[in-house]
């Protein structure tokens, strides 16, 4: 290519050569791309034109604020335990992604209660991600989960010790998951409170701690024993 020219020495451009200067950014932007760099400074005084053979040609400059793709994610919060143990994970993770959105979505689910870390990390890359592998794998994330919480919904009110307090109240188990959600400590004391006056009640709510396996369904356990005495 030709010596360059500082585009403000350049006339105003015409529309066809506003569009050519868009497809040559659009190149640059892909090609960056494909060598791993995010721009981060396209502006109107990083494009340079070129003259001699390369004239009406645009040319993206000032990489003086790029960096690698992956480079801001690793820096998450969310993403940052998981790259202390495995430096490569942000890499190999978005390469899986690529590969098979579906599959890696599967392997999110299937370690979200075993290796944490680990899935918390991988989720957090997928919503820093606006491709549309990762907009697959979300889909599909989101699809497992329901399903799953279907399922469970399905045998709490089939189970023998919540049957009667749901036909009372066909509301009662999503209440009873939001109130532990909010409030595990306070929904173990109204519990307590409940088991002698309202004993079927009571032992339908703590048998929902049974089906949640959770932060806050552990803490309602824990101050129900702490409250009998246990």
């Amino acid at each position: 290519a030709g010596a360059v020219r500082d585009e403000r020495n350049v006339p105003r451009l015409s529309p066809d050569a506003t569009l050519r200067v868009g497809r040559d950014l659009v190149r640059a932007l892909r090609d960056c791309a494909a060598r791993g760099v995010v721009h981060n400074d396209v502006k109107p005084t990083n494009i340079l034109f070129g003259r001699g053979d390369a004239a009406g040609d645009a040319f993206l400059a000032d990489f003086g604020q790029a960096t690698a793709v992956g480079a801001t994610a690793e820096r998450d919060p969310a993403v940052r335990p998981a790259v202390a143990q495995d430096p490569e994970f942000v890499p190999r993770a978005r390469q899986a992604v690529r590969e098979n959105p579906e599959r890696f979505a599967t392997e999110i689910y299937a370690i979200q209660q075993s290796s944490p870390v680990f899935a918390a990390a991988a989720e957090r890359l997928l919503a820093l991600d606006d491709s549309a592998q990762a907009s697959v794998a979300r889909a599909s994330l989101k699809s497992m989960r329901e399903a799953a919480e279907q399922a469970r919904r399905k045998r709490m009110a089939e189970d023998p010790l919540i049957r009667p307090a749901l036909a009372q109240d066909p509301g009662f188990i999503g209440r009873a998951l939001q109130a532990i959600s909010d409030n595990p400590e306070r929904f173990a004391t109204e519990v307590f409170a409940i088991q002698n006056a309202n004993p079927g009640i009571a032992r339908a709510a703590e048998r929902l701690l049974a089906y949640e396996d959770s932060a806050a369904s552990r803490e309602a356990q824990a101050v129900l024993r702490r409250l009998r005495g246990n």
